[in-house]
């Protein structure tokens, strides 16, 4: 399936992908703290079809990111929000 493909060339280039976002921010770019996407996978090609500021679907969350979302979002406190995770 090309979501497969896409997750593994993601997976691949995780700190190029990374970096990116870091010098997006850094060049003052806000990104929110959390967001999702309605994707649809039509088996041969794969569309955006709804972004969320505030999703619910937390059920959709793969693996591989539930493994780590505590760490990912502990460290975006700490580093956003020093003074209050002291």
């Amino acid at each position: 399936m090309i979501q497969n493909k896409i997750h593994k060339a993601i997976s691949n280039k995780s700190e190029e992908v990374n970096e990116w976002f870091l010098a997006q921010r850094n060049a003052g770019l806000h990104l929110p703290f959390y967001s999702s996407f309605d994707i649809r996978d039509s088996g041969f090609k794969v569309t955006p079809v709804d972004a969320n500021l505030f999703p619910a679907g937390f059920n959709n969350i793969c693996q591989t990111d539930k493994d780590s979302a505590v760490e990912i979002v502990k460290k975006y406190f700490e580093d956003h929000y020093p003074n209050e995770f002291s």
